[in-house]
């Protein structure tokens, strides 16, 4: 493919702008697609609000600016702010495309991108609490309205990581098809996660790496292996991976993570920044989710290494395993059969390993960074010549 920039001539680089809520997203899950831009001919900068991991990105060669937005958002002086800031930014920055990356950045932005007529990506992550659970009806009624002003701005499109997801924003009018499009999940370096053989057992490995939420099905998680192991015994380890988001309101409290961890029933790891070897070293990957999930990178991750997955029948989720070919799918909130798909993959060797030899095939075909740049630059080149020609029809109407 040929460089990006050649088919829009500038005498610069073509100005990019992420804009994400916070920069340890951007860096787990967005910065090797930053840089396979990089050869494309873009100047990029990050915006995003800064908790350690800005000194990262710009080590990466992309800019960074710290926005100050909160997670919480219930400070209305200080939203207004946040979304000021961003107004300020953009304008110093001057970008030829605005890429916003979950709810908040393409909330927020979209506004800032209306006043300054910048042409925008929308790329939604996730529908989260207010659009996955029953509790959030208020905001999902804010944000539906919200949304809705995107419609009709040719300037832009509406990118979905899951069909169930276009569906939904199809349904409330967020857009028109034309400029709506579903890409999957956002792709993984081949190349850090090779494909790699299981190690001998016993023990068997089974791991769910995530943040520790509820409804990222941890609970489910910690049931199901004490099922499991009232059979298998120390012949099987389960082990969490992942932080105890604390600012999160379904948070797992860190005192159960420690309770379970000394129990011995699931092994609490924390964070950690070596996942290829945590696979590596693993049988099985669970993932129980049931939050509003876009596209689980795990489980995209745990297909590249060549491990077969058990996860629910959700949105997202469904979209990254074929039920009886790379995994099993189960019901959300339902802890038996995931103890018992779990037991059925530990029983059945060669079942298991074929799912994972068929796991690695598709993510060679579907779920690397390359695909998933190859679809964003699509989309980009559309927005960017829907923009110039939008210019030059209001200055030939002047």
């Amino acid at each position: 493919m040929e460089p990006f920039a050649h088919r829009f001539p500038t005498a610069r680089k073509i100005r990019l702008i992420f804009t994400v809520n916070a920069d340890w997203v951007f860096r787990l899950h967005f910065l090797p697609f930053a840089q396979s831009l990089q050869k494309h001919g873009f100047d990029m900068t990050v915006i995003a609000r800064d908790t350690g991991d800005g000194a990262t990105i710009r080590g990466a060669g992309v800019n960074f600016a710290h926005w100050p937005v909160t997670r919480a958002g219930r400070n209305p002086a200080r939203e207004a702010a946040a979304m000021l800031c961003l107004v300020r930014h953009y304008r110093r920055i001057k970008p030829d495309l605005v890429h916003h990356i979950g709810l908040k950045a393409i909330c927020y932005g979209s506004v800032a991108c209306r006043l300054l007529r910048l042409p925008t990506v929308h790329l939604f992550i996730g529908l989260g609490f207010a659009f996955r659970n029953q509790e959030g009806q208020s905001s999902r009624y804010v944000l539906n309205r919200w949304l809705r002003a995107l419609r009709g701005d040719a300037r832009s499109a509406l990118v979905f990581q899951n069909e169930a997801d276009y569906a939904y924003g199809l349904a409330q009018g967020w857009g028109h098809p034309e400029n709506m499009v579903v890409v999957g999940g956002v792709g993984v370096d081949l190349g850090l996660f090779q494909h790699r053989p299981e190690p001998k057992p016993p023990p068997f490995v089974v791991v769910l790496a995530s943040r520790m939420l509820w409804n990222k099905g941890v609970g489910e998680f910690v049931k199901a292996a004490r099922i499991v192991k009232k059979k298998w015994g120390a012949r099987v380890r389960f082990v969490l991976a992942g932080h105890d988001d604390w600012e999160n309101p379904a948070s797992v409290p860190r005192h159960y993570l420690e309770k379970w961890h000394r129990e011995g029933v699931a092994e609490w790891l924390g964070f950690r920044d070596d996942m290829p070897e945590i696979l590596a070293g693993s049988h099985l990957v669970a993932l129980p989710s049931y939050y509003g999930e876009g596209v689980p990178k795990i489980l995209l991750e745990a297909a590249c290494v060549g491990r077969a997955a058990v996860t629910t029948d959700w949105p997202g989720c469904r979209d990254a395993v074929r039920d009886g070919v790379t995994g099993l799918l189960v019901p959300p909130k339902d802890a038996e059969s995931l103890a018992s798909a779990i037991d059925y993959l530990l029983e059945h060797p060669e079942v298991r390993r074929n799912m994972g030899e068929n796991a690695r095939k598709l993510a060679e075909k579907e779920f690397t960074v390359q695909e998933f740049s190859n679809k964003m630059l699509k989309i980009y080149q559309k927005v960017l010549w829907g923009a110039r020609t939008n210019g030059q029809r209001r200055s030939n109407e002047v």
